[in-house]
């Protein structure tokens, strides 16, 4: 699976790593909590030449912000995806 956004600045993504919804909100810097975390980005097959940003999540709606954040712009692969709003989150791998 490849997912690219449609923000004309670029995909965002994060090295921040959870499976709890408030902690990323507020890491993150969001307006509402995630439904879906998707993981297992290959961060080794990363070409450099393609980072447009990389940095802390500044504060935003009414969160702290903190987590590393980098813009690239090309697609990223999604090696999973994982519901976070289900206890336990229930993951669906794609490989």
């Amino acid at each position: 699976m490849m997912v690219f956004s449609t923000n004309p600045y670029g995909t965002y993504w994060t090295t921040l790593l959870t499976d709890d919804p408030k902690e990323a909100m507020k890491l993150l810097a969001l307006p509402k909590e995630p439904k879906y975390r998707v993981g297992g980005i290959p961060i080794a097959s990363l070409d450099h030449a393609i980072i447009k940003y990389q940095g802390r999540v500044k504060p935003k709606y009414g969160q702290p912000g903190g987590a590393w954040e980098i813009v690239i712009t090309s697609p990223i692969m999604i090696i999973s995806l994982c519901d976070i709003s289900q206890t336990p989150p229930k993951i669906e791998e794609f490989w």
